[in-house]
């Protein structure tokens, strides 16, 4: 979905969606993967301000016990868009910022970039792990007795 940001501006509400990501996905996450939630612009002066809220469930490999889980990912961006490098460096300070000289940004795009910064990686409670490696570790105590 394409965000052009000067006609999203210009919307008095958050405009709601919903995307499929397949590609560019973080190696423990599996695809299809479906995402929703709403997302706003707001122009100000010299840069747009661009809050992106959602949710999905995401199927991960568990990067601690390697076992297939379900996780919540809820989400809640908020980022400076500037037009140029020299606008974004004045804006660091403040917000997380991204640079959009055509005034466009692709939401798979910034989707896809935050699962790789923020996706959950393991189970959400340790002890789900701990009963799939004290499973393994019985196992391979029991192959090794055999």
């Amino acid at each position: 979905m394409k965000i052009v940001l000067k006609s999203f501006a210009r919307e008095t509400s958050a405009t709601a969606w919903t995307v499929t990501l397949t590609e560019r996905l973080p190696g423990f996450v599996e695809a299809p993967l479906e995402l929703s939630g709403t997302l706003s612009v707001r122009a100000v002066e010299g840069y747009y301000l661009l809050n992106l809220r959602g949710e999905g469930v995401l199927s991960i490999t568990c990067q601690r016990c390697m076992e297939v889980t379900a996780r919540n990912w809820p989400f809640d961006i908020c980022l400076a868009v500037a037009a140029n490098d020299d606008a974004a460096e004045r804006l660091m300070e403040q917000f997380e910022v991204i640079v959009a000289e055509s005034g466009e940004l692709n939401l798979q795009d910034l989707l896809t970039d935050e699962l790789h910064l923020s996706a959950p990686r393991f189970h959400e409670n340790e002890a789900d792990c701990r009963a799939v490696l004290d499973t393994l570790s019985n196992v391979t105590v029991a192959k090794h007795l055999d």
